[in-house]
């Protein structure tokens, strides 16, 4: 009997905890997603002003994806600093950097991108049922990139900077600080998070996926060195397409040929790799629920109903609708 009340003790204080932290990880992204609304309406009457008074359309290029960088860094840094100094953060556990041998790294960094490019394809598929029933979802900003100082900020802005800030909260901050509670459900919750952050109906399936392909890698090798690398190619690879397309250097049937060999090629070789790594390093594959207290369930639930998350979910699906039916 009194090993049945200590039991219950026990999950009554790992709930608590949880729901604790769940609450405390969902105002953070809240506080971080008013930061964004406030900053983008400033820079965005800046811009206004920028473009209306500078008839350089290179210049006005160049001064919004300025802006942009300034967005992401702003309203990523600044709350999850302050987030990680209020919270006392074990910085150790949320931003680890393990040394990795630099073979491994590229063949997870390869197998990384591999499954990413997958997301891509599932989305780009997703896209065009939505236009096939007269709905127009784009997930893919238009850029303008007509000199080397452009397509070098594009990069910086699209690609860089988000892949930076993006890893520093969803795989440093928030399954950092959900580990504790069991390295799996760690990489669900955050990759949950990640995908409803982008309020898309498109991309946050993509996004969802991404979210688990990523917290894998950050968990597997004990550091967001891989994670960051595939999140910048995957960026970058976008970027690149659309750079090409807009610019017309290649005509649309010899692009298609070099991103699908490009995809092909990535696929033999991350089945080479997987099978190495099976052989060689089985403790990466070797992720389990460790944090037994109570299940992986009941994690979730815990999780789904913490106040703060319902907020943060009911906020990013608001937008989603929003940019549904406004775009």
């Amino acid at each position: 009997m009194n090993y049945n009340i200590n039991e219950s003790y026990q999950s009554y204080m790992f709930k608590r905890d949880l729901r604790k932290t769940s609450n405390s990880l969902g105002l953070f992204l809240l506080i971080s997603f008013t930061v964004e609304f406030t900053i983008s309406l400033i820079l965005g009457v800046l811009i206004f002003f920028e473009t209306t008074t500078n008839k350089n359309e290179s210049l006005n290029s160049l001064f919004e994806s300025l802006m942009n960088a300034a967005i992401y860094s702003i309203t990523f840094v600044l709350p999850g600093i302050l987030y990680c100094i209020i919270k006392k953060v074990d910085f150790n556990r949320c931003f680890p950097f393990k040394k990795i041998k630099f073979s491994l790294l590229c063949m997870l960094v390869v197998i990384g991108l591999t499954l990413s490019l997958v997301s891509n394809y599932a989305s780009d598929m997703l896209t065009s049922v939505l236009k096939g029933i007269g709905i127009e979802n784009s997930i893919n900003a238009e850029i303008s990139a007509t000199n080397a100082k452009e397509i070098f900020l594009n990069y910086i802005s699209i690609a860089l900077l988000p892949a930076f800030m993006e890893e520093f909260v969803f795989r440093g901050i928030i399954l950092g600080s959900l580990r504790k509670f069991s390295d799996t459900f760690a990489i669900v919750a955050s990759a949950l998070l990640f995908g409803l952050m982008h309020s898309n109906f498109v991309q946050i399936p993509f996004a969802f996926c991404g979210g688990l392909i990523f917290g894998y890698l950050a968990v597997a090798t004990n550091s967001l060195l891989p994670s960051m690398i595939v999140h910048f190619l995957n960026n970058a690879i976008s970027v690149t397409i659309q750079i090409l397309e807009q610019n017309g250097n290649l005509s649309e049937n010899i692009l298609n040929i070099i991103v699908s060999g490009t995809f092909i090629i990535l696929c033999i070789l991350s089945l080479i790799f997987i099978y190495r790594i099976f052989k060689n390093h089985k403790e990466l594959v070797d992720i389990k629920d460790k944090t037994g207290v109570i299940s992986f369930k009941e994690k979730n639930s815990v999780f789904c109903k913490s106040p703060a998350i319902i907020i943060f979910t009911c906020f990013c699906l608001l937008e989603a609708i929003l940019i549904l039916f406004l775009s």
